[in-house]
């Protein structure tokens, strides 16, 4: 990696975590010619139930990442007639940022899924991926068993950054519609902008 970089973390974030925050610190801790993290929420058009709107999805990422000069947020996904596929919005932000080497951010419950991803070959052969392990997910394993991933491991980066926790946006969604505390679990400014806008109950 000789040129500096932006990783782009892309996911719902519905609502965004703490540990959606702490692992991209991590990243930034680990890979120094990583400048900047981009969260990427996904639109409205992605098929998953319960999701919220655009708008909020973006403010609540807004909220916490205006406060640090290495995260932002993007509403690259947005403005299109459909959901586009990650290699897409790929190489869109690197049309946006040509002096940066673009690199995403995935965790390895999905690179055990990468190769029914679209253009899955141009994904691995256009860009790195950094890896974040998943419960006991050994990467290296992940890659030498899988033919296409082993054909392009020196692009797939295992960080050795771990998340094990049980705590997910779909508890946190839960959580609120039964009425109880999530104090401590989200970011304070998260937690008032949802209860000042109503969400998810």
């Amino acid at each position: 990696m000789n040129k500096k970089a932006i990783a782009l973390f892309c996911g719902s974030f519905n609502p965004p975590l703490f540990s959606h925050f702490a692992l991209a610190e991590q990243i930034l801790n680990k890979y120094n010619k990583i400048e900047k993290i981009i969260f990427v929420p996904v639109s409205h058009k992605y098929n998953k139930k319960g999701l919220i709107s655009d708008k909020h999805r973006f403010n609540m990422l807004d909220l916490v990442c205006k406060n640090n000069p290495k995260f932002e947020v993007s509403n690259i996904e947005f403005n299109l007639d459909r959901q586009p596929f990650t290699i897409e919005t790929m190489q869109r932000m690197q049309h946006i940022y040509p002096e940066y080497n673009i690199m995403l951010i995935i965790g390895s419950d999905n690179l055990k899924e990468l190769e029914t991803w679209h253009k899955v070959d141009t994904l691995l052969s256009q860009f790195k991926i950094i890896v974040l392990s998943r419960s006991e997910d050994n990467v290296e394993e992940i890659v030498k068993s899988h033919k296409l991933l082993s054909k392009y491991s020196l692009n797939i980066l295992s960080s050795n950054i771990f998340y094990r926790t049980n705590l997910s946006s779909t508890f946190i969604r839960e959580e609120l519609k039964n009425k109880n505390s999530i104090r401590y679990l989200l970011p304070d400014e998260i937690i008032d902008y949802i209860r000042r806008n109503n969400l998810y109950v």
